[in-house]
């Protein structure tokens, strides 16, 4: 297993993600995949870094800089890598961010797109020291209060999410042991699917738990 946190760099052929301010070029710190895919990967990666707004990049490019070797971006073959859940996560210090490259490279551009774009949303959280975020925590009412800020970001940058998670749900299995491909997927109406109604209990469960107004400049300022 790889250590996803200190972020010691693949001898494979260096695919570039995107390059920062002042010309620095981040690159992908390992890829489980063929260079021919991670590129798609990369291609994917900078098309969704610059969709968001420059204050927004500005932001978080000014977190990065304090890890000069950072940030870590992984395309690994599973989860466990990181010991976590979902398709892909930001680590609490928003220095590594990890995706599972089996959906990652099978998601449609948009969909792809709306993946990163919500990794880079908890990125510019932490960033900004939002009280969720910046204290590492297994408190499960607290991570949802952090999904539920960054569908918020996301809403405000024009992102559909719900259709990369979807996508996602109709085509891969996930459970506590593994995430694998549907033999079949699912064809259910949106309506019934545990994303949907995943995210309707959370919306009415943080009714009262608004987007705070001193960071709503992040999420207006698309197309600046």
């Amino acid at each position: 297993m790889r250590d996803v946190l200190q972020g010691a760099r693949s001898n494979k052929p260096q695919v570039a993600l995107l390059t920062k301010q002042g010309g620095v070029t981040l690159f992908l710190q390992d890829y489980d995949c063929s260079s021919e895919q991670a590129q798609t990967f990369a291609s994917g990666f900078d098309e969704a870094w610059k969709k968001l707004p420059q204050i927004a990049r500005t932001e978080i490019e000014m977190h990065w800089s304090s890890d000069p070797l950072g940030p870590y971006i992984w395309l690994l073959a599973n989860r466990e890598e990181w010991g976590g859940k979902g398709w892909a996560t930001t680590m609490p210090d928003a220095h590594s961010i990890n995706f599972v490259a089996s959906v990652a490279l099978e998601l449609p551009e948009e969909n792809l797109k709306s993946l990163i774009m919500h990794e880079f949303g908890h990125c510019l959280l932490v960033a900004l020291g939002e009280p969720n975020h910046c204290i590492p925590s297994t408190d499960n009412r607290r991570l949802i209060k952090c999904e539920r800020l960054v569908w918020d970001l996301l809403d405000g940058w024009g992102v559909d999410q719900l259709s990369a998670e979807e996508w996602i749900e109709r085509n891969y299995d996930d459970d506590t042991v593994a995430l694998r491909r549907r033999m079949t997927p699912i064809t259910s109406p949106r309506e019934q699917l545990q994303c949907v109604k995943d995210r309707l209990r959370v919306l009415r469960e943080l009714a009262a738990f608004g987007f705070p107004s001193e960071f709503d400049r992040y999420r207006t300022a698309l197309g600046d």
